[in-house]
């Protein structure tokens, strides 16, 4: 069974899991280019442990409860399921088999420069696979970011859904500073 851990299929599977509990707990639902200062607006969850960058003309609400989850869209946007949502997933000590999306973290064949729509990254010094759903899977194309905060399993979700959001979502994604714990 281990050396099945490497493949596609099994990759894809992890990847829609991961997906899945992204989606259960908010609730449903190209490079960042250089943008002024003044119009930079920085929103944070879990009392300003997990900051980022609002992207201009964009507003932050809160999802689920105010400390854990924001979701970032376009002003005036009433569309739960088109934004950036960034949410801290803790561990489940219940969960019968573990959380499936760790095994990103820990799969030795997963490559360093996403040939497969997922890619290893470093944020803010902590651990991070950046990846994009494949077709089949539960948002497929959306781009999802998991950071590793602690060797528990706590980990930072972010979630971009909807098309045209690459920039956006890119300056979410570059502009977290975690501060943990």
């Amino acid at each position: 069974m281990l050396t099945s851990l490497g493949s596609a299929r099994t990759r894809t599977l992890v990847l829609s899991g991961f997906a899945a509990i992204v989606l259960l707990a908010a609730g449903g639902g190209a490079l960042a280019g250089a943008t002024d200062p003044a119009e930079t607006t920085t929103a944070s969850i879990i009392d300003g442990k997990v900051a980022f960058q609002v992207p201009p003309g964009w507003q932050s609400t809160t999802c689920m409860d105010d400390r854990t989850c924001a979701h970032l869209s376009p002003e005036g946007s009433t569309n739960p399921e088109y934004g950036v949502t960034v949410t801290l997933m803790p561990v489940d000590p219940d969960a019968p088999e573990g959380d499936p999306s760790m095994m990103l973290f820990v799969l030795p064949e997963l490559p360093d420069h996403g040939d497969d729509g997922v890619e290893r990254r470093t944020v803010d010094g902590y651990q991070a696979v950046r990846a994009v759903v494949p077709d089949g899977g539960p948002v497929p194309g959306s781009t999802m970011l998991m950071v590793l905060l602690d060797k528990a399993g706590t980990r930072v979700f972010v979630m971009c859904e909807g098309e045209g959001l690459d920039r956006e979502c890119d300056q979410v994604m570059r502009s977290l500073t975690i501060t943990w714990p």
